[in-house]
């Protein structure tokens, strides 16, 4: 994960407690398996309910609510399953470097509301861009743009911005020190 051993630790026990937390984080595929695992020991330890599992379980959550949570309502959530809390979901790759990302979940958790239907939508090129919001916004600048060539222009109103245009460079050039480079004039 090209981190220090502390600094590692340290970052499996924030994503530990965040992930019992708010039973969903997003993650790179590398952190979301590690975490995965953790998680399923803290399961397996809450499950037992005495006092070896609660010390252990109290060396990587961080906050008394989510080991209060543990032992309490995600224990009795999983009495009858053997194992398998949690599940590891391959997303899109992030847009900046392009690193496989994941969503680690509880499984059997429950659903805070229901999702409303989408309409049909033709897939974009990148995720994340290309939604029927942005093809709308660049349809009107394009709507935009053709007004702009067509609408018929006075020619006195043209030649006085070109001839403020002209007016500020030629400003410029003669307020510009000797030194000044061709970029700073």
């Amino acid at each position: 994960m090209g981190r220090g051993w502390s600094h590692r630790v340290a970052m499996m026990k924030n994503m530990v407690t965040s992930l019992i937390e708010h039973e969903r984080i997003k993650t790179n595929l590398t952190k979301a398996k590690e975490v995965s695992r953790l998680c399923d020991r803290m399961v397996t330890w809450a499950k037992r309910g005495d006092q070896q599992g609660y010390r252990k379980v109290a060396r990587y959550v961080r906050t008394r609510q989510c080991i209060t949570k543990l032992f309490t309502i995600l224990s009795m959530r999983f009495k009858e399953r053997q194992g398998g809390y949690t599940r590891v979901l391959k997303t899109y790759p992030r847009m900046g470097d392009h690193a496989e990302m994941a969503f680690v979940e509880l499984v059997d958790r429950p659903m805070l509301r229901m999702p409303y239907a989408l309409p049909e939508q033709p897939q974009s090129v990148m995720p994340g861009r290309g939604g029927r919001s942005w093809r709308v916004g660049k349809r009107q600048l394009n709507d935009e743009r053709s007004r702009r060539v067509a609408a018929p222009a006075d020619s006195a109103v043209i030649t006085d911005i070109i001839s403020d245009v002209v007016v500020r460079r030629c400003h410029r050039a003669r307020n510009a020190s000797p030194k000044a480079g061709i970029l700073d004039r």
